[in-house]
């Protein structure tokens, strides 16, 4: 399988399985570099080929601003997994809303390069599949509102290759990406599954170590 496959795989599934439902919730998950976001945004795409009507809301919107995450306390693992993300704005201005089918949502969009905050209003019309990705959004507290949950793998060897490209702009140089993955993002991801399990939850489970040929171990 290639990944334009995997796309048409996961629309096709995603088409079947809504079919019966007015708003159709998707979360897709996984470890920081897993490919998750351009997953997400290709599967919009498709769908939207398919004439599915679709919305995509992305994790990385609902950060705690710098100031905040620079002055987090406790072990490494547990700032990355309870304290970068504000998991409680997710829920309050997007997912409860869409549960009691507001057509429209009210959320503020926070922007972790710039450090700066928007207001942003979406409006609903049904039916519709919501595409939600993001890190830790399987955890206890969200995994309720889901309708269709997909995980997408990668051994911690691959995030952090991933990262030394990806990332250099962000942060500047190699040592400080290598210093954060290995003392916080990879042992907040492993506390995650430890405390979660968001695979064993998962409807679909992708490998996706080789994006140019990615697997799909569970479904």
């Amino acid at each position: 399988m290639n990944s334009l496959e995997l796309i048409q795989f996961l629309s096709k599934t995603i088409a079947e399985k809504s079919v019966e439902k007015n708003i159709f919730i998707v979360a897709i998950t996984g470890p920081d570099a897993s490919g998750k976001s351009q997953l997400a945004i290709n599967l919009n795409k498709e769908l939207k080929t398919n004439n599915i009507n679709t919305l995509l809301i992305q994790g990385d919107w609902f950060h705690y601003p710098k100031k905040q995450r620079e002055s987090a306390t406790g072990n490494l693992d547990e700032q990355f997994l309870y304290k970068m993300i504000n998991f409680d704005r997710l829920k309050n201005e997007v997912l409860e809303p869409i549960r009691q089918k507001n057509n429209n949502i009210t959320f503020t969009h926070h922007d972790y390069d710039t450090d700066k905050a928007k207001v942003e209003n979406i409006s609903i019309f049904d039916p519709v599949v919501i595409l939600v990705e993001g890190i830790f959004i399987l955890r206890p507290s969200l995994r309720n509102y889901f309708d269709f949950k997909i995980y997408i793998h990668v051994d911690p060897e691959t995030t952090l290759k991933r990262a030394l490209v990806r990332d250099k702009k962000r942060y500047g140089n190699l040592s400080t990406i290598t210093d954060k993955y290995k003392n916080k993002y990879l042992p907040g991801q492993a506390l995650h599954r430890k405390l979660h399990d968001p695979m064993a939850i998962s409807n679909i489970i992708v490998d996706n170590n080789d994006w140019e040929h990615p697997k799909v171990i569970k479904h």
